[in-house]
Parts: C-alpha cells; structure tokens; sequence
C-alpha cells in the first residue's frame, strides 16, 4: 500500500566521497550515511584520522546548512549514526 514501508526495507545508505580535494568540487575526502531524517557525514585525511564531522537534520534543515553535530539534543541520534556508519562500513568492506 501507498506509504508503508516494506518489511526488511533499507533505512540507511552509506557512501564514500574518494576524491580528496579535487580541482573542482575542492571538498574534502569523506564518508556518510544518510537516513529518512539525518545526514551524518566524516571527513578525514586519507591517513584514518577524522579531521571533521558533521550532522544535519533534514527535516528541519533540509538545505543541511546548520551542523547539529555538537549540539547536546542530537546526542543519541549522532551515536546511532556513528554506530550505523561503522556497519555500512564493515558490511561493504571499506576500512574508512
């Protein structure tokens, strides 16, 4: 039916932005995972070393331009992300 969502449906992607600075987009090499609600985003520099992170909450800041990331009241939400993020990771095989 229309708006249910289907018994073993995905809930997460994750994705991986290789290109570390490139000429064009000069952003910065990263890895995320985004769900219905929330963007959870970690940048590093190619050595392991996580350089930045950042959180949005795509409901109320869908053009994702306030980081929550810090913010107390995304605690729980910033932990279960991080912990879906290092899933993804190990379910594809990509030691990020």
């Amino acid at each position: 039916r229309s708006g249910e969502v289907p018994e073993g449906w995905q809930r997460s992607v994750y994705y991986r932005y290789w290109m570390d600075d490139d000429p064009i987009h000069h952003v910065r090499a990263h890895v995320g995972v985004r769900t219905h609600r929330h963007k959870l985003i970690r940048y590093g520099d190619g050595s392991g070393h996580n350089l930045e992170h950042e959180l949005f909450d795509l409901e109320t800041d869908r053009f994702e331009l306030t980081n929550v990331y810090d913010d107390p009241h995304y605690a729980r939400i910033r932990g279960d992300l991080e912990r879906e993020l290092e899933r993804l990771q190990r379910q594809v095989g990509d030691a990020a």
